[in-house]
């Protein structure tokens, strides 16, 4: 049994074989037969260059435009490679604008130098250290903490929570949270209020169960 090319199928006879001229002939036919003509290919183009392939869509298969741009809105592009990497320099721009130096900004510094969106920072002592400073402004009973701030346009919001530094043990988890605010029109942030959190509540319950005054309502 002689074997076969892979494609076409063509007999390669094998060494101990006669070759005759009528299986020659048959080889070729097979070859004529099997193989395009550059009539037919161009016939073939000119056929796929007729085909009415839609655009494609969410719902649609079909042809897509490529697109570099990274602010379109648009559900019938492809991004790029490019405008993949842009996206994500971009994303990870923001991400590292957020993480600023030590001691940023004072508690009197104006929002105008904050940068736009959501910053963190971390305030504590040391040289140059404004720990002091924001424990005044806010109350707090530590001089480290961290200060988020949230800047749109002229107006913020902000909050400061402290981190306990000493090493007494009833107090590492009382760390407390203190906020305040900038309106558009307010030339300067508004004071700082603490945040209530669930220890306030539990020592207004302690308070009131211990001054009896559930009795009196």
């Amino acid at each position: 049994m002689p074997k076969e090319t892979d494609r076409l199928k063509l007999p390669l006879p094998l060494g101990n074989e006669n070759v005759t001229r009528e299986s020659i002939n048959g080889i070729f036919e097979k070859i004529d037969a099997g193989v395009a003509t550059h009539d037919e290919v161009e016939a073939l183009r000119q056929l796929m260059s007729e085909m009415d392939i839609p655009d494609a869509s969410l719902t649609v298969k079909g042809k897509v435009q490529l697109s570099d741009a990274i602010n379109d809105t648009s559900t019938d592009k492809a991004a790029t490679p490019n405008a993949i990497k842009q996206a994500y320099d971009l994303a990870n721009e923001k991400q590292n604008a957020i993480k600023l130096a030590n001691n940023f900004a004072t508690p009197e510094a104006a929002i105008t130098l904050y940068p736009e969106g959501i910053s963190v920072f971390y305030v504590g002592g040391g040289a140059g250290g404004q720990g002091l400073a924001w424990k005044t402004a806010t109350g707090a009973n530590e001089s480290f903490g961290y200060v988020e701030t949230v800047k749109v346009g002229t107006g913020g919001y902000q909050t400061y929570t402290e981190m306990y530094s000493g090493t007494d043990p009833a107090n590492q988890t009382n760390n407390k949270r203190y906020k305040r605010n900038k309106r558009d029109s307010n030339t300067s942030w508004q004071p700082f209020e603490r945040v209530l959190d669930v220890d306030d509540y539990n020592a207004i319950v302690a308070y009131v169960d211990e001054s009896n005054l559930w009795g009196a309502l």
